[in-house]
């Protein structure tokens, strides 16, 4: 990295021990390279990642707070996704269009139907893009709009009530289950749509099948 950038990740999880090697090595812009009999000068610039609170780690001495210090010069602080929602399709867009490679400049854009959309953005996310590499590639190519029961149950907020079934989509519930939730949110398809995991054309059919929508 001499003459260049050194990049550091989860140097909160750095033993103390190596800490203080990492401290000198930055004070005095040298090393000492295995099996060498005296050290090398070194011009690097270090950048260090952490999804550590490191000034709370310096406080509660699991961090040098010299080295912190000398690390914290500069901070950028690159927040959750869950607090960046605006850009939660441009990254949706941005992933699947590396994921697809060449086929990318042929293939349709990702339409989300607005009940999918919603819930998309307001699930936690707690694997950030990681998680929408993921989402991606389990929606696939879909030929029409994403539907709320084409999304994955992980990537939904909240509870489900259905219970799972051997291919790993939600179950449909039974009558006194679909009953007792229709009685408890109002009769809303949309609530009815996020309890259950499935777009509102499956509710509507539940609705049917159990006499709720002519208000039987």
């Amino acid at each position: 990295a001499h003459g260049g950038s050194l990049f550091l990740d989860e140097i909160g999880e750095l033993p103390l021990p190596l800490q203080a090697k990492l401290l000198r090595a930055i004070q005095e812009r040298e090393v000492h390279p295995v099996g060498a009999t005296r050290p090398v000068s070194v011009d690097v610039r270090v950048i260090a990642a952490t999804n550590v609170d490191l000034a709370a780690a310096s406080e509660a001495g699991q961090f040098r707070r010299d080295l912190y210090a000398r690390l914290s010069m500069w901070e950028l602080a690159v927040p959750p996704l869950r607090e960046r929602r605006v850009d939660l399709f441009d990254w949706i867009a941005r992933v699947r269009s590396a994921w697809l490679g060449p086929a990318a400049a042929s293939a349709p854009p990702l339409r989300f139907h607005p009940d999918a959309a919603e819930q998309l953005l307001l699930a936690p996310h707690p694997l950030n893009l990681r998680g929408i590499e993921r989402l991606v590639r389990e929606i696939g190519a879909p030929s029409d709009q994403v539907s709320l029961g084409m999304l994955p149950a992980w990537a939904l907020p909240g509870p489900r009530l259905a219970p799972p079934a051997t291919d790993g989509k939600p179950a449909a519930p039974s009558r006194e289950e679909f009953v007792a939730a229709f009685a408890e949110l109002g009769g809303s398809v949309h609530a009815l749509a996020r309890r259950f995991a499935r777009d509102r054309r499956q509710i509507y059919r539940w609705m049917d099948a159990y006499g709720l929508r002519d208000g039987r």
